[in-house]
């Protein structure tokens, strides 16, 4: 049996934002670190190699820190994907803050689409297409879709 994923309309992912851009800005705070962390490990073994894992290396302590502190992080940061991904979109790029929301128009389950830096979703495109392909979402005009009512709302704004 094949699982359908939550449909929802403009309006209704829109109203979601909020808690996705909480949980958003947290989630790229963590990813930036981890990062920086992951460089710094990739640094010690570059240096070191294997012997960092050696007790008597000078570093061992340092990378194990690094380490220990980059696996809570990469927890954390899956806990705040999971939330958001809870809600019934979808996190596509973490770097990019894309967040996508399933949405039916014409029969068609299309992407809603949305990055961090936009204060309304803006854009669309077919599920097999990415981020470059976005279209607006003004073009989703048909009457009878389950865009009609934000539609409507976005034009009395």
């Amino acid at each position: 049996m094949k699982i359908r994923p939550k449909v929802f309309t403009l309006k209704e992912a829109n109203e979601a934002l909020p808690k996705i851009v909480e949980a958003l800005k947290r989630v790229v705070i963590i990813n930036e670190r981890t990062k920086v962390l992951t460089t710094d490990i990739n640094d010690l073994f570059d240096i070191w190699g294997e012997g960092v894992y050696d007790p008597k290396n000078t570093d061992h302590t340092y990378c194990y820190s690094k380490m220990t502190e980059r696996n809570a992080l990469l927890q954390e940061l899956q806990y705040h994907i999971n939330n958001i991904q809870g809600l019934g979109c979808f996190v596509k790029d973490v770097n990019q803050g894309l967040v996508d929301f399933y949405c039916e128009h014409n029969g068609n389950l299309i992407l809603l689409c949305w990055r961090k830096d936009e204060k309304e979703i803006l854009w669309w495109h077919k599920p097999n297409d990415g981020w470059g392909a976005r279209r607006s979402v003004s073009e989703l005009t048909k009457v009878g879709t389950k865009t009609d009512e934000l539609l409507d709302s976005l034009r009395k704004m």
